[in-house]
């Protein structure tokens, strides 16, 4: 076992700190996290839920210091430093400062949509504001980091018309751009169908998209078979 909890993390402690994430790393878990995150070369192989508990316990420490002289470069590595971020208590602006430094360092969907800042619950309204930095950014993960706040919080009565623009004109070449755009839209389809209908009877998607909404669409337990039916044929080519 690792001491997690510290006042002031220096050069040792990191060097510990890697040589447990060695010790308790699997290969089977390495393993598959390579074929479904093929944008990851470097990984240990540690669960998420490990580099949770991980997280929760540097945090209750100097997190600051263990953030400041962070070096890791390995996929758990990043995704330790978003966990311990995501989970500290902080004001809204350190919060936000935080998401943007971590989402800097975004390289694959993994990294992307397993860190949430869950403090964003407690300031819906401002964020709906500077959520366009991400979405506006010209680096597609910054994008794609974006779209999953604006699907975890806004699809509602209130946003929803709003957010399935800001979501059409976030058009990107980029794939995993495409297919968090694609997984907003049908879960928009799930929550609010007649404002779906009436936004895509006036707005079409690029073919891609279009295929992806209707697969995830397709998948959805939320929308009943009928209604899969007519998202097709609103949106199919």
């Amino acid at each position: 076992m690792i001491e997690l909890v510290k006042d002031i993390w220096d050069a040792g402690d990191y060097i510990q700190l890697s040589e447990y994430m060695k010790e308790i790393s699997d290969e089977k878990c390495r393993k598959f996290n390579q074929k479904i995150i093929p944008d990851t070369v470097a990984q240990y192989g540690i669960k998420v839920p490990v580099l949770r508990n991980m997280a929760k316990k540097i945090v209750k420490g100097n997190f600051r210091s263990f953030v400041k002289g962070f070096t890791g470069e390995k996929y758990e590595d990043i995704l330790l430093l978003g966990l311990v971020l995501s989970y500290a208590k902080t004001d809204y602006d350190t919060m936000l400062s935080d998401m943007k430094f971590y989402a800097q360092k975004i390289s694959n969907w993994a990294l992307c949509d397993t860190v949430v800042f869950y403090g964003v619950e407690k300031h819906l309204d401002r964020f709906y504001g500077d959520v366009l930095y991400f979405i506006h950014s010209q680096n597609p993960w910054l994008v794609r980091y974006g779209l999953t706040y604006l699907m975890r919080y806004y699809l509602d009565s209130v946003h929803i018309k709003d957010v399935l623009m800001r979501t059409y004109l976030a058009q990107n070449d980029f794939y995993y751009v495409k297919m968090m755009r694609g997984w907003l839209f049908a879960t928009a389809f799930a929550k609010c169908p007649n404002e779906c209908y009436e936004f895509f009877s006036h707005n079409r998607l690029d073919e891609e998209t279009a295929k992806i909404t209707i697969s995830k669409a397709r998948d959805s337990f939320r929308i009943n078979k009928e209604d899969k039916k007519k998202i097709k044929e609103l949106l199919a080519y």
